[in-house]
């Protein structure tokens, strides 16, 4: 009834394709889970490109807020946006003029944002730490994420940030973490602050360098109409020494597969975490990509650490909370000093040989 009514007398015509679509999102985004919903053709094009590591767009990476605000979370270095001024914390207010709030989700927006190398996008966003808004145009450019950053520290500490769990990761983790033992390891920090996540089964095989066979999560869920209750285990293909002491880092932008990666290594005592409350995700997404290559991204299962506990809406607790000093908590982690960095220094302290 519905249907016929709004067909025949809404005042503009829309076809029946442009219906479904709009029935379909509708259904999708009152489900109750805003890690819930539906992609064109085109977004689930740019997804993809997005978990691949390169694609045109201007180099932010952004979160959804539990207010269905979206914040960014981190800036690529040498990035368009960077170079326009945006911050780590900035909000969207509007993308070409259209209103943030009427994005249905990340997804979307990011579509948006993205474009044609060498086109300009105007962005207007609203700064909390100046209690401001600002426009600015940024020229889209051609963008390559690196997943995985590490370098040699003073007192034989090994230092690895991993950005996203994107495709490879695991692969370049490793590689990291062999060529650092290679030139005298004996400390290792991991950097997951501004990673909002990624990959269950990269994350898994990252678990497997650090921990002997090991239960790291039991998931619940549904899938074909039936429950399903799985557990994820590691290998036993521990790379790290097993004496070797390790500290890991995390923010508020650490989300998802970070907050899974770090809780099972702090459960299982392999971890001492340093850094302030994690974003909290303790659910996890499968994608269904649909005949017109649309998909639907749906919250299938709920993940369970080591402990038993879930972390929705609470995130992962720090052994040790440090915050960063207010004046410089919108800086590029990667442009921190060391002087600046009282997390990083924390963390060193902590697997530093005496």
């Amino acid at each position: 009834e519905i249907w016929d009514l709004l067909k025949d007398n809404f005042y503009l015509e829309y076809s029946d394709a442009e219906l479904i679509n709009m029935m379909s999102e509708g259904l999708v985004m009152n489900m109750g889970s805003r890690y819930t919903f539906y992609l064109s053709p085109e977004e689930r094009e740019l997804d993809k490109e997005g978990m691949s590591g390169e694609y045109s767009g201007i180099g932010a990476v952004v979160q959804m807020n539990e207010d269905e605000t979206y914040v960014i979370t981190r800036i690529i270095d040498g990035s368009p946006a960077m170079e326009a001024g945006l911050q780590a914390g900035d909000v969207f207010v509007a993308v070409d003029d259209r209103q943030a709030r009427d994005f249905k989700s990340v997804d979307s927006l990011a579509s948006a944002v993205r474009g044609e190398e060498g086109t300009k996008i105007k962005i207007e966003i609203y700064r909390p730490a100046s209690d401001e808004n600002i426009v600015l145009e940024v020229e889209r450019r051609q963008i390559t994420t690196a997943n995985v950053s590490y370098k040699m520290l003073d007192d034989n500490v090994g230092y690895i940030c991993v950005t996203e769990f994107t495709g490879h990761v695991a692969e370049n983790f490793k590689s990291a973490i062999i060529d650092l033992l290679d030139r005298g390891m004996t400390g290792l920090v991991i950097d997951l602050r501004d990673n909002g996540g990624g990959l269950a089964d990269e994350c898994i095989q990252m678990l497997d360098l650090l921990l002997d066979a090991e239960t790291v999560s039991v998931i619940r869920g549904r899938i074909g109409g039936e429950p399903i209750q799985e557990d994820w285990t590691t290998e036993d293909g521990v790379l790290v020494p097993r004496d070797m002491p390790v500290s890991l880092i995390l923010n508020q932008y650490s989300a998802s597969a970070s907050e899974l990666f770090a809780g099972a290594l702090q459960d299982l005592s392999r971890v001492e975490i340093v850094g302030v409350q994690s974003f909290g995700k303790g659910v996890g997404t499968r994608t269904w990509e649909l005949s017109d290559g649309s998909a639907l991204q749906i919250t299938n299962f709920e993940y369970f650490l080591p402990e038993g506990e879930n972390i929705e809406d609470k995130g992962i607790t720090p052994d040790y909370e440090v915050e960063l000093p207010e004046d410089i908590a919108t800086k590029q982690i990667s442009q921190l000093t060391r002087e600046e960095d009282t997390q990083l220094a924390k963390a060193i302290d902590l697997v530093k040989l005496d």
